[in-house]
């Protein structure tokens, strides 16, 4: 079959959940003869090459179109784009990924493709979003069920959720990871002088439902010689970031250092004595996955998502991980 993916960033997947997990599914439709296009974004990773942009990655075919990159139009402008850039392309299948993105849907069906949408999370709960931006995510949010021939959920909470809300019954398909194989420590030292045990670790876009704000507090007041990474970069949050920074003042524990990937994103990972997520509001956060399969301990907030990852490993001792209510400083 034909697969275009639409909604994403694109790949090489550096950062996004939503992008990770296109990473990984493109690759494996490829392994099964399928043929896959995913749709890029101009500024996203490593897709610039020298004389143009990336055409293929692990087999899937790039399309690398321009989007109008404001905080409001970015997405949808890229999205609806790269539907009619799938429609005369024979698709068999037009998958899009989050509930914005969804809203293209009905266009695919005019041109006949079969569209699934997968959703990540709901979106339209995000601080970021005004009245305006969550009153459109809201209608992706109902494209991604009645206007799409299937709808998967990567959480049992949204699962339930759009059962409760819809009244269908979306194929719950929970995010996955690979697992990772022996990692040391050298460009971590080398970079940042951390080493193995000596930093407590948040990865995750830095945008304020993720709750870091929340941590750097909590941490000024920690007694304690162990730093604070805060890996990510803002999404359109530029005043939020800045708040963060503001936030950490001059305590040389904190270190911010923006998006990572690759051997680095594995190092940071596997030499954290603790990793910490105090979101707000997830779909089912990959970071987690990640810190968690290399043997990382995680300190999380109690909302669903985050304790439907920690249910979900099966261990002798029960629940793995520790938890702390959601907004707490404490």
């Amino acid at each position: 079959m034909k697969i275009a993916m639409i909604g994403q960033k694109g790949v090489p997947a550096t950062y996004g959940g939503p992008e990770r997990h296109v990473e990984e599914l493109g690759r494996r439709l490829v392994a099964m003869g399928h043929e896959v296009s995913v749709y890029v974004r101009p500024y996203y990773g490593q897709t610039a090459q020298e004389g143009g942009f990336l055409k293929e990655y692990l087999g899937m075919r790039l399309y690398t179109l321009p989007s109008i990159r404001t905080k409001h139009l970015d997405a949808i402008s890229h999205t609806f784009l790269s539907t009619f850039h799938a429609i005369p392309r024979g698709m068999d299948i037009v998958h899009f990924h989050a509930q914005g993105p969804s809203t293209a849907a009905w266009l695919s069906r005019v041109g006949r493709s079969r569209t699934v949408a997968t959703v990540h999370g709901l979106d339209w709960q995000r601080e970021k979003w005004g009245r305006l931006a969550s009153a459109y995510l809201k209608l992706g949010e109902i494209s991604s069920a009645r206007w799409v021939d299937g709808t998967i959920c990567v959480s049992r909470t949204m699962t339930r959720y759009y059962e409760e809300r819809f009244g269908i019954h979306p194929a719950y398909i929970p995010n996955g990871i690979r697992m990772p194989g022996e990692v040391g420590s050298a460009r971590i030292t080398s970079q940042w002088g951390l080493e193995r045990g000596g930093y407590y670790l948040f990865l995750a876009r830095l945008v304020p439902e993720k709750g870091c704000h929340y941590l750097i507090q909590s941490f000024r007041r920690l007694k304690t010689n162990r730093k604070l990474v805060i890996t990510g970069g803002g999404v359109y949050t530029d005043a939020y970031v800045q708040r963060l920074r503001s936030l950490a003042g001059d305590d040389p524990r904190i270190l911010f250092t923006g998006y990572q990937y690759g051997e680095v994103l594995e190092e940071l990972y596997a030499n954290a004595y603790l990793y910490i997520l105090p979101s707000e509001l997830e779909g089912l956060p990959i970071t987690l996955l990640e810190a968690m399969s290399h043997a990382t301990p995680a300190l999380v907030s109690d909302i669903p998502e985050n304790l439907e990852v920690l249910d979900g490993v099966e261990a002798p001792t029960g629940r793995v991980g520790l938890t702390f209510p959601q907004g707490s400083e404490e």
